[in-house]
């Protein structure tokens, strides 16, 4: 069993902080409860406007964002992100199964997408994937 990382005094380090963007309230709440459940510090926001504003007052390491919002959606604030906050990883979220879109987020700067519905196990495994590139790329970054 691994005993998780501690801060100076005595608190559970997280195990990255996470973004999680989606205009249907039952999904941020699930993938809040779950992923903080897990170890990781979680904020959310409902739309575009809402992720944009979150993630330039306290740049996440990781955006998860759906990509069919009303207002700005997911593929706008992807290229917002990728300039604007270069060092955050941003997994898609989609329902649509298009190769083409898929295909579009990644050239978009996107680590990676996920399917829904999706599986808890499956979002796990992609934002320990992201997590540990983003701290790799900080390293190798640093002087």
């Amino acid at each position: 069993m691994d005993i998780p990382a501690r801060d100076s005094e005595g608190a559970p380090v997280p195990l990255g902080d996470i973004l999680v963007v989606d205009d249907e309230m039952e999904i941020r709440r699930l993938l809040a409860e779950h992923l903080r459940a897990e170890g990781f510090a979680v904020r959310t926001a409902a739309d575009g406007d809402q992720a944009l504003v979150a993630i330039r007052s306290h740049p996440p390491d990781l955006v998860f964002l759906d990509v069919m919002m009303p207002g700005t959606n997911g593929l706008e604030v992807l290229r917002r992100v990728r300039r604007d906050a270069p060092g955050t990883a941003v997994v898609m979220l989609t329902g649509l199964e298009d190769e083409a879109l898929a295909r579009a987020m990644l050239r978009m700067g996107a680590f990676d997408y996920v399917a829904k519905p999706f599986t808890f196990s499956r979002l796990e495994q992609v934002a320990l994937a992201a997590l540990g590139r983003a701290a790799r790329r900080r390293r190798e970054s640093a002087p």
